[in-house]
């Protein structure tokens, strides 16, 4: 029986399960929560056994709705009862603790939990209260005898006995917050009492139980009622303590011995030791006698000293400083009675000031040496006015050497005015135009470009002006006499004392070649587009350095989308950080840094499940810089497949029948060629009969002989066209279509022939004997598998048992 339990195919799913099976998930995460907000006191405990035996109940259920068997259905629903009779007990003990009445009614608790612990020996035990499984459009469901109606009368005491203390604290609370909590407990368990629709179906009522739902909304209203209005009430001693917790002086309360009584958590820290160590020790175990006696007395006869400021070394060592008050508590008679000691931790305000008039010296000592620097820093100002002046004379004498290394440069130099007219242009400058000077000067700069490019240049030196730059660059073509020639343009501001650009220079030279050359590097890129375009694999560029992906193919769009710009990790892995522990950068280039060889390697993707063949190499991009260029082909279907070949072995060694792999596959393919065919089928479940009693009296390898010699019989009733199978330990499943000789009766009758035939002539010292069930396939009517294997094992067990009575 617990075999059967605890294997899979004792189950099939059951969407009537899925309610119960996702509220007995949910209710531990409540049972979470409540703890969460109530901290571990016994009313979230009572709450927390509550939701426990609850879940129980919605767990065991689930499995029961489940189960294709009626005995593990009935196990299931034994084990239910290991905790739905606790449930009114529980209920009842968290009524008590909320309304705090447990003492009053602690007999009845413990009584209540008493009659539970009796019927859930009863219901888990013996066979009295659960006589077995009904099975009903839902799943099996179990049915009571005679002791479940006394249950079902303690079930509807115990609630109304709960309705009851709910209702008469409802009306005697005076307080708001009392009376809305105890009211939303009321309602949550008035709401819990239409879970009895449960009880119906186990006296043979087809009425669906949802009383699951019910049960749940109590749950979840009695969770919000914790969570809103707690379990726990203020009180002055309960406010008492938590000040004394949360203020962040220190606190100790001294009796007239000047032992310490009350420490709080922050003088445990400020003393550098555990509230446990200071409570009930001498004030002079911490700190020497001048605190104590030094104003003892003044503290007796004022009744408080203030601020007063000590240093103190604590017992890791460490300096500190700080302030006491100490005030005196007298009794009803007058007389001292306790002295309260607050106190403060200053180390940190201490240091802080020092160092705040350590920075204010040093501040005033900075203003002293920068008001010498700038004396100095004068000095020197007035020194360099002299030496620019010589500078000037100096740029005048050089200039008549630099017009001649100006005239004579192979760039075009021109110099401009603020208003982009030509005030000068070097001698080669008109030769390669073929003018004269005159043609040049005063005349606007973009008059010596093509038309086309005039606008655009005009924006240029525009926003050139505007930005007031300090160099600026664009390239244009221009016409000369030798024809249409590229050259970049090199601008720089010549601004005046108050920053405003009075003169231009622009330096222009020759591009040509390098734009012929970009051009073909362009062409060459494109043709590589296109290939890489037209390649069924993923293709992909990513800077080596900065992994930013720079171009994907077609193909790699169609299935991630513009992935460029993205860095590779995120794109392809879904990663947050990298790079990823298997990349391949460090092996795609020389030693030397240069582009090495193809580096091929296989992958399996985790984030899409899929594998890929992968060829990465290292090249050089468009703009010069190094990148990796990936090449990826999906290879998971090879991969499937050679998964596949590996696993496909369908054959049972022992018997040389096919094993349950192989009849799963091949009894699938076979009904669905009977549906096309209109062919019926039957499917015969066949168990060796007394084979615990082979193995253990007769020994394993007897066995082993037992199951050949039943795959023999099996073999010779049965054609060669049926499937005949051994799916697990001493059960057989065969799979024939239904012919007039083949059906029902007649398999049965020409099987026992052929077991009595074999045992007559083998001389074993134990019967060959099976028993079987069988289940009926109709193409007008198709079911699944599943279906026939569940009806065709519970006929056999049936015939089993009734080979067992007679």
């Amino acid at each position: 029986m617990a075999g059967e339990v605890f294997e899979i195919s004792s189950y099939s799913l059951n969407i009537y399960a899925l309610p119960t099976f996702v509220l007995a998930c949910i209710i531990p995460l409540l049972l979470l929560m409540v703890i969460f907000r109530e901290r571990i006191t016994s009313l979230s405990m009572s709450f927390s056994v509550l939701g426990f035996f609850t879940c129980l109940w919605f767990l065991a259920f689930s499995l029961m709705y489940c189960s294709i068997n009626p005995h593990v259905a009935l196990w299931w629903a034994k084990a239910a009862y290991l905790g739905v009779p606790f449930i009114p007990a529980a209920v009842y003990h968290f009524t008590v603790s909320v309304l705090r009445s447990y003492r009053q009614n602690r007999k009845f608790v413990l009584a209540g939990w008493a009659v539970s612990l009796l019927f859930s020996v009863i219901a888990a035990g013996t066979d009295m209260m659960i006589t077995g499984v009904n099975k009903y459009w839902w799943g099996f469901y179990p049915s009571y005898g005679w002791p479940g109606a006394l249950f079902i009368a303690f079930f509807l005491v115990m609630m109304l006995a709960v309705l009851r203390h709910y209702l008469h604290e409802y009306r005697k609370d005076s307080a708001a917050l009392q009376k809305l909590r105890t009211g939303s407990f009321f309602w949550a368990f008035l709401i819990a009492f239409a879970g009895f629709v449960d009880f119906l179906p186990k006296y043979g009522t087809a009425v669906y139980p949802f009383g699951y739902l019910p049960i749940f909304i109590f749950i979840i209203l009695s969770a919000r009622s914790i969570w809103r209005y707690h379990l726990e009430d203020i009180t002055p001693a309960f406010v008492a303590e938590r000040i004394v917790r949360t203020i962040s002086d220190g606190l100790l309360v001294l009796d007239q011995q000047k032992i310490i009584r009350i420490v709080n958590r922050a003088a445990a820290d400020i003393f550098g030791t555990s509230e446990d160590m200071l409570r009930d020790q001498p004030i002079t175990s911490i700190m020497d006698d001048r605190l104590v006696c030094a104003h003892y007395e003044t503290l007796m006869r004022s009744g408080a000293v203030r601020d007063i400021e000590m240093d103190y070394i604590d017992h890791q060592g460490n300096n500190k400083v700080l302030i006491h008050s100490l005030s005196v508590i007298r009794d009803q008679t007058g007389n001292p009675f306790a002295t309260v000691c607050v106190i403060r931790d200053i180390t940190e305000r201490k240091r802080a000031e020092k160092e705040l008039k350590s920075h204010r010296d040093n501040l005033e000592e900075l203003v002293k040496e920068r008001t010498e620097e700038l004396t100095f820093i004068n000095e020197q100002f007035e020194n360099q006015i002299e030496e620019r002046r010589a500078i000037e004379e100096a740029l005048k004498a050089s200039e008549e050497r630099y017009r001649f290394l100006v005239e004579n440069q192979n760039d075009l130099i021109i110099r401009l005015n603020a208003s982009f007219r030509i005030t000068f242009i070097s001698p080669n400058c008109r030769q390669i135009f073929g003018r004269n000077e005159a043609d040049f000067i005063h005349k606007h700069f973009i008059h010596i470009f093509n038309t086309a490019e005039q606008d655009r240049l005009e924006k240029t030196l525009r926003l050139f002006l505007g930005k007031n730059p300090n160099m600026t660059y664009h390239e244009n073509q221009v016409e000369t006499r030798e024809g249409a020639i590229w050259y970049g343009w090199s601008s720089r501001g010549i601004p005046d004392k108050n920053g405003k650009i009075v003169e231009i220079i622009t330096v222009g030279r020759d591009m040509t070649r390098r734009k012929t050359a970009e051009e073909r590097l362009k062409n060459s890129h494109k043709v590589l587009i296109n290939v890489l375009d037209g390649i069924d694999a993923i293709v992909y560029v990513a800077d080596i350095k900065s992994y930013e992906i720079l171009y994907i193919n077609k193909h790699t769009r169609n299935i991630h989308g513009d992935i460029r710009g993205k860095l590779c990790w995120e794109a392809f892995h879904g990663r947050t950080s990298g790079p990823c522990d298997f990349c391949t950068n460090d092996k795609l280039l020389t030693p030397e840094g240069s582009p090495g060889d193809v580096h091929h390697w296989e992958f399996n993707n985790t984030t899409n499940k899929r594998w890929y063949d992968i060829r990465d190499r290292a090249i050089e991009w468009v703009d010069g810089r190094l990148v990796r260029l990936e090449i990826a082909t999906d290879i998971t279907e090879l991969k499937e497949a050679e998964e596949m070949l590996r696993s496909m072995t369908f054959i049972d060694d022992l018997t040389g029948l096919y094993n349950r792999r192989g009849f799963m596959t091949l009894s699938r393919q076979q009904l669905k060629a009977s549906s096309r065919a209109g062919a019926k089928m039957l499917l015969i479940f066949a168990d060796l009969d007394n084979m615990k009693w082979i193995n253990d009296n007769l020994g394993h390898p007897e066995g082993d002989r037992a199951l050949i010699s039943a795959g023999k019989i099996l073999r010779e009733t049965f054609r060669e066209s049926d499937l005949i199978s051994r799916i697990g330990g001493d059960e057989f499943v065969i799979l024939a279509i239904e012919t007039p000789d083949m059906g029902r009766d007649s398999i049965a009758a020409r099987l026992q022939s052929h077991i009595s035939s074999f045992n007559e002539k083998k001389g074993l010292p134990y019967d060959i004997s099976l028993s079987i069930g069988t289940s009926h396939f109709d193409p007008a009517h198709p079911r699944p598998l599943e279906d026939l294997l569940s009806e065709a094992d519970s006929l056999m067990y049936e015939s089993k048992q009734e080979k067992k009575i007679r």
